[in-house]
Order: structure tokens, then sequence, then C-alpha cells
């Protein structure tokens, strides 16, 4: 299992389309990938769970990957957050 902590950049926080690109991205890899936010724990491949931790940009969360691809997972959705891009 890997993770790490990411500050979230986009401008309205993960609302319903980078939770979408998030989730999407995350089901593509084999690991299990889980969002830690406050005392939650959300499912990274279900765009419902991800909303339900009500993220803002500046919130630092933390991301789980456990599997045989954890780290290139990790890598991938780490930058996905950082990057802010494509956020309307």
């Amino acid at each position: 299992m890997v993770n790490q902590s990411v500050v979230v950049c986009h401008a309205e926080g993960l609302h319903l389309r980078p939770a979408g690109r998030f989730a999407r991205l995350a089901r593509g890899f084999q690991s299990e990938i889980t969002i830690r936010t406050g005392t939650k724990s959300l499912n990274g491949k279900q765009v419902v769970s991800i909303l339900s931790g009500n993220i803002s940009m500046g919130d630092r969360i933390k991301i789980y990957c456990d599997g045989d691809d954890e780290e290139e997972a990790l890598e991938a959705l780490v930058c996905e957050l950082e990057s802010g891009e494509g956020d309307n």
C-alpha cells in the first residue's frame, strides 16, 4: 500500500466534473483507491462517494492505493488533483 497527501487545486474543489474525471482515472487501475479526508474514507472509484466528502479547493486529502499497480495509480491520481486543469 502506498499513500500521499495532496492539496486539491481545482477552483471549486471536487465537484461533479473533477470528481468524475478522478473516478474514471481511478477505475483504470486494478488497485483499490481510497481517499481520506478528516474522518471520512471515500471510494475513489465512485463519483457519489467522492462527492460525499465535500472536498473544497485547498483541502488536504490523503490518497491510498493498494494493489499491483499502486505506485502508477498514485502518481496519476496525485497529478490529476494537483493540476487543477479542466475545471470548467
